[in-house]
């Protein structure tokens, strides 16, 4: 998965959280860092409520 559709789950539909799969270095133009087994089970999560749904 590209760190373009990381930041758009996590920017767009807001389902990743800042300080849980992701955060910023000290700068305000600093990368962000993600954190990616949280983030593969957050995505995972999602793929199975909308299934179930």
């Amino acid at each position: 998965m590209s760190a373009d559709t990381l930041k758009r789950y996590a920017m767009r539909d807001e389902f990743l959280i800042d300080g849980k799969h992701w955060r910023r270095g000290p700068y305000r133009n600093s990368p962000m860092v993600w954190n990616i087994p949280a983030c593969e089970e957050a995505i995972r999560w999602r793929v199975r409520k909308r299934r179930r749904a």
